[in-house]
């Protein structure tokens, strides 16, 4: 994508780019895109004509901002919150609008990249502050102060909250950050209203989806269709046995549905354990059995991969043995927390799945439900009809 978005220039609206786009065959017209791109359009145009002048922008219609949240007209709308289905263009938008604006002073970052960073800058703040005269609330007033001097747009891809900490400092970082002129542009998965939900002290994150809801426009990209999941076939979803042809067709399938993005690795943290996962991009996730049902981890652990990732890749899962009983109890677990998350599952195993299972009425019933969402989670219609 990032290939096909440089070719297209940002002389023309931001709206005839898509459709220019679409003609040429980079995409296919989307309607609910389109509906999302001209609400885009409007700020784009307004900061293409903020180039070169001073940091005065209240010319920013609709999107003026005062300093004082408080004092602005109630109709102020300060960026952008887009939120859909997996799969359904949400960074796609975003990043066509980001490159399509031409002023320096902008930065697209990843959200779980956004919060290492802010607090790495609230530890150094911390530390230099010998005699704690500011606490964390003036901490994030001058964090937000020194973001705004590099950056006037801010994109923050796929957006969402799983822990306390984020939780407890987002709703004063984005008030100083908006205080200080900066606009924000967003992708997540969930709805404001679903952000953080069953979080602890989530009644104090409350305030912060009521600054989202008010402050930003409020973009649904709706609609079910996975453009990202179309690129799979549907016989690439469940590779066996394990041979070097169907490892790069594993390898094949990370890179289609990582779109370009980097390759890093991911940090959840989970009741105060640190999952570590080395090859990640984005809100996709590879990696090894062993790595999720060989180690003690539980449905918590798996719920909160779950919610982190929306692509997951399994590779080298076994055919189970007696020996291997209590990974099969996680890999039994797993499945279902992927399955009732809605998570799109690809997966690499020494065997067909009916044939992974050995004999134990124990587990019987159980695997039966696994072997069905195995199934269903390959089909082409499965995102669809879980939506139902």
């Amino acid at each position: 994508m990032v290939n096909k978005l440089s070719r297209l220039s940002p002389s023309t609206s931001l709206w005839e780019t898509y459709q220019d786009g679409c003609r040429q065959g980079h995409w296919h017209f989307d309607q609910d895109q389109a509906n999302v791109l001209q609400k885009l359009d409007q700020l784009a145009q307004a900061l293409q004509k903020q180039k070169g002048k001073k940091t005065n922008i209240s010319w920013l219609l609709p999107y003026w901002r005062s300093t004082k949240i408080a004092d602005a007209p109630k109709n102020v709308r300060r960026g952008a919150y887009i939120y859909g289905s997996v799969g359904r263009g949400k960074t796609m938008v975003m990043d066509l609008f980001f490159r399509h604006v031409e002023i320096k002073a902008k930065k697209r970052i990843h959200f779980h990249t956004f919060m290492t960073e802010i607090h790495e800058g609230l530890w150094r703040l911390k530390k230099n502050d010998q005699h704690q005269s500011h606490g964390t609330d003036g901490w994030l007033a001058i964090l937000a102060t020194q973001i705004a001097q590099e950056a006037q747009l801010i994109c923050l891809d796929e957006f969402h909250v799983n822990n306390v900490a984020d939780a407890m400092i987002l709703g004063r970082l984005f008030s100083e950050l908006m205080k200080n002129q900066v606009i924000l542009v967003i992708t997540s998965n969930w709805a404001p209203r679903d952000l953080y939900q069953n979080g602890l002290q989530r009644v104090r994150f409350l305030p912060f989806i009521d600054m989202i809801e008010q402050e930003m426009d409020i973009l649904f990209l709706g609609g079910v269709q996975d453009y990202r999941q179309q690129t799979i076939p549907t016989d690439w979803r469940y590779l066996y046995p394990i041979t070097q042809n169907n490892q790069q067709k594993i390898q094949h399938i990370f890179e289609k549905l990582s779109g370009g993005k980097p390759i890093t690795s991911t940090i959840i943290t989970v009741q105060g354990r640190s999952l570590v996962f080395s090859k990640t991009a984005g809100n996709v996730l590879l990696c090894f059995f062993d790595e999720l049902c060989q180690r003690n981890l539980g449905k918590a652990d798996y719920l909160a991969i779950a919610r982190h990732f929306r692509y997951i890749i399994i590779q080298n899962v076994p055919k189970f043995t007696p020996d291997l009983i209590e990974a099969l109890h996680r890999f039994i677990h797993l499945i279902d927390i992927l399955y009732d998350e809605r998570c799109y599952l690809m997966i690499l195993a020494a065997t067909d799945a009916p044939d992974l299972y050995f004999e134990s009425n124990a587990l019987q019933i159980g695997f039966t439900r696994t072997l069905s969402r195995l199934h269903e989670m390959r089909s082409i219609n499965y995102q669809s009809r879980q939506a139902d």
